[in-house]
């Protein structure tokens, strides 16, 4: 089609590490001072086509050496990313809501609902998908980008489907491809999520509510697929992990409690029953144990 073509010229133009600072300028003063309702719809359109067709062909196994067949509208995702590459505000913004247009597409709600569908169907196909996706996502909230962080954080599915990516353990060859890549990712949109928040913000205590501290923890440590990517990794980890400990000292932590396995509630809670006991009665030593056993 050619809007496809169009779109492919777009992105060769905007093409440079870091961001092309004057087509985003451009793109931006076109898009804002006049309808793109057409536009946007495009955008909307293209994700949701991606959505359908990873619907239709649902899990694929490849061998190999054979090649990763994608749909043609996954090149319309690599556009909307280079629109804000670099942390382009007023792009990454736009991807949200549209004031100027009678009608409004919010994008970064296709993009979660597509990346939350892929999860569910992991394999070497889904996760090349889910990279672009990912990847997007992550372009869209650093800077940061606090209403992208807001939205993401609040009002979608996005903190349980980076959780259930990171606890992902692939069953075959075929689906260790790009599963490697794809946590990583994950990793950084967390810390994104996170970036230039307060311990009290409600993102971060949203996102303190969801992800397993277990499994962040793992990562990169105990020989896990995260090892041998590339430093990003432990670097991502170590800073969320950094912060989720702050959060950890004052916050209860229940929501995540309840979903941990129950022998690590119960280590967890006689931790911290121990901890009360050495602040308050050196005789409690029987209380604390029972309540570590609960």
């Amino acid at each position: 089609p050619v809007a496809i073509e169009a779109s492919k010229l777009l992105i060769a133009l905007l093409f440079r590490e870091g961001g092309n600072l004057t087509v985003q300028q451009t793109i931006y003063n076109h898009l804002a001072s006049s309808w793109s309702d057409l536009f946007f719809r495009f955008l909307h359109e293209s994700i949701k086509a991606t959505h359908k067709w990873h619907t239709k062909v649902g899990l694929i196994t490849l061998r190999a050496n054979q090649p990763v067949i994608s749909p043609e509208e996954l090149s319309i995702i690599r556009l909307i990313q280079l629109m804000s590459e670099g942390h382009f505000n007023p792009n990454q913004d736009l991807m949200r809501h549209q004031p100027g247009n009678i009608i409004s597409y919010n994008l970064l709600s296709a993009l979660v609902d597509l990346l939350g569908f892929l999860s569910t169907i992991p394999c070497r196909t889904s996760t090349t998908t889910s990279i672009a996706v990912a990847s997007a996502i992550l372009e869209f909230i650093q800077g940061p980008c606090e209403g992208n962080q807001n939205f993401l954080a609040l009002e979608t599915d996005l903190s349980e489907t980076l959780n259930r990516q990171l606890r992902h353990q692939p069953n075959t060859t075929d689906e260790m491809s790009g599963s490697r890549e794809l946590k990583v990712i994950s990793i950084e949109i967390i810390q994104g999520l996170l970036e230039g928040l307060d311990d009290h913000s409600n993102v971060y205590l949203k996102i303190v509510s969801v992800v397993h501290f277990d499994i962040l923890e793992m990562l990169g440590v105990r020989g896990t697929d995260l090892n041998d990517v590339d430093d990003r990794a432990a670097t991502m980890q170590t800073s969320v992990l950094s912060k989720f400990d702050q959060a950890r000292e004052k916050e209860p932590m229940a929501a995540i409690g309840e979903e941990l396995s129950d022998s690590d509630n119960s280590n967890n809670g006689g931790d911290e029953a121990e901890g009360q006991d050495s602040d308050s009665d050196s005789d409690s030593d029987d209380d604390s144990e029972e309540m570590g056993m609960e």
